[in-house]
């Protein structure tokens, strides 16, 4: 992301050398009020480019970039709110440890790690000789309850509306890194230096607060130099039992697997390794890290969102949309829906049955010739006729797994409505069958796996690195850009089956090539076959 600069100017004590320690403290204490002025200088950082491969940093978007509030919590040493005594806050709330401001105006940016800067002075009343020791930055979020220490701030949680689909703009916190061997900064310090009884006085000496967006952002690109030019799409490497190559169109996209929750504020463990992890994580020069813990996920309070139909995967190519940090076990990933098609651009339908690839329409001539010398209808002419592929029809096992793209066999309802016989003495003796008893048969013989004309493919997010480390972290940009497909991918028989979670393809053999690029937005550039 772009680094967004904010000049904060607070009322400091007219008397400074009435202050015993020269580190800023709590105020717990009671005694004589008096004006304090800081000066604070918000940086709203670019987002990175990574992966997968780094690519730098991205300017954002003014949707991105807009900001409407601000608000600027205040803490102790020890991260106890640094209550304000201030009158007319949000919310009328006078002990309050934050201050809000609104009517923030972009004043430029600091290439190549702040995008934009913003000046806004602020005022608070504090005891004589108290001051804050270090503050927390929150852009555009919707708060006016009671003071919040800094562990309760940190430990906060956002959801999606808040952080991205929020009129407001988009939910920004401050920026977390290692200082030196293992200080971990969430919130900006203050010093006495930064404190001064005017606010020409403040601004000489400003606290830089540098934050970033809480979302991370992914945009699918596709390599048109690598489709066929004749279908206008990817060719599979896999031929139809008739020997037509098979070609997949992507025809949208979305993300899954992504998490509900987001921490307000970045968390981050000093003890990682950038050797294990396979990339620079941490970056002290820039106020700012690469890597970040995403919030436990326990299915109730905090859940992942995994469902989606073939024809909920809408997305066009070149489309950014946006996803809460999830570096957990359980990876967000691209969902690709594709169209089947030959080299005309005909749908193709092609199903698995016992290992054997056969066209749709063809098991049903093999279920029927499995048949036919048990099964027996009565037909218009009065006879027993064996029965035919034309009477057999289709329906999903299921949603789960490969339940949705697998068939179970049944009578078409005109097939139903005939009379059935059963014989196993080659015709000798017939036993009346009625259609029930003659699909609950067919629901017993191995189901084909079916590609309807239709197949998904899923891609991990790939973070930055040479780790295969897989994960979104807030405020970088991932961009996914197609190279090719490979296999056919999951097969789909029911567009409209709600899908309860992707499943990797029948065929281990294939794959989609794709290139992520995370952008700054850090930038992470990815390409990646699909398979």
């Amino acid at each position: 992301m772009k680094a967004k600069k904010f000049f904060a100017m607070m009322m400091a004590a007219v008397l400074l050398a009435s202050c015993n320690n020269n580190e800023p403290n709590g105020n717990e204490g009671v005694g004589e009020l008096e004006t304090s002025y800081i000066a604070v200088s918000v940086n709203s950082v670019f987002d990175p480019a990574m992966r997968a491969d780094d690519g730098g940093f991205d300017r954002g978007t003014t949707s991105e970039q807009k900001v409407s509030t601000a608000h600027f919590f205040f803490f102790d040493q020890s991260g106890n709110p640094f209550t304000l005594n201030q009158e007319s806050l949000v919310g009328a709330n006078d002990k309050a440890n934050y201050v809000v401001k609104t009517g923030l105006t972009d004043t430029g940016e600091n290439m190549p790690n702040v995008e934009t800067i913003t000046n806004v002075v602020l005022t608070i009343q504090n005891l004589k000789g108290e001051y804050p020791a270090q503050m927390v930055a929150v852009l555009n979020w919707n708060y006016s309850g009671e003071a919040i220490s800094l562990t309760n701030l940190r430990n906060t949680l956002a959801d999606y509306a808040a952080a991205v689909e929020n009129s407001d703009g988009f939910l920004m916190s401050n920026s977390a890194y290692v200082k030196g061997a293992s200080t971990v900064i969430t919130a900006t310090p203050i010093t006495i230096d930064n404190i001064a009884s005017s606010e020409a006085g403040a601004l000489a000496a400003p606290v830089d607060i540098y934050v970033e967006r809480v979302a991370a952002k992914v945009t699918v690109k596709e390599d048109k130099t690598k489709v066929d030019a004749g279908s206008g799409a990817f060719d599979t490497g896999v031929t139809t039992p008739n020997g037509d190559k098979i070609y997949a169109l992507i025809t949208g996209w979305d993300i899954n697997t992504t998490i509900d929750r987001s921490y307000l504020v970045k968390e981050i463990d000093a003890t990682w390794q950038s050797g294990t992890l396979g990339f620079t994580w941490n970056d002290e020069p820039y106020y700012r890290s690469y890597w970040a813990k995403s919030v436990p996920a326990d299915g109730v309070n905090v859940k992942y969102d995994t469902d989606f139909t073939y024809n909920s995967l809408t997305n066009i190519i070149d489309r950014t949309i946006y996803c809460l940090e999830n570096t957990g076990e359980k990876h967000t990933q691209i969902v690709f829906a594709t169209k089947l098609m030959d080299a005309q651009q005909h749908e193709v339908k092609v199903a698995r049955l016992y290992s054997e690839m056969y066209m749709l329409d063809d098991i049903k001539t093999v279920i029927a010739n499995a048949l036919k010398d048990h099964y027996y209808y009565l037909g218009d002419d009065n006879n027993k006729h064996s029965i035919e592929p034309s009477q057999i029809d289709f329906e999903a096992a299921g949603t789960s797994g490969k339940d949705s793209y697998t068939v179970r066999y049944k009578l078409t309802a005109d097939a139903a409505a005939k009379s059935w016989y059963y014989t196993n003495d080659a015709c000798s003796t017939f036993v009346d069958k009625t259609a029930e008893e003659v699909n609950t048969y067919l629901a017993t013989l191995e189901g084909a796996q079916v590609w309807n004309g239709m197949a998904y493919y899923t891609v991990d997010i790939e973070h930055l690195g040479t780790q295969n480390i897989k994960g979104v972290v807030r405020n970088h940009s991932y961009v996914i850009t197609v190279e090719g497909i490979s296999g056919l991918g999951t097969p789909v028989y029911d567009p409209n089956i709600n899908i309860t979670e992707p499943v990797d393809p029948v065929e281990t053999s294939s794959f989609i090539s794709a290139r992520i690029n995370v952008l700054s937005w850090k930038i992470v550039n990815q390409n990646v076959t699909l398979e």
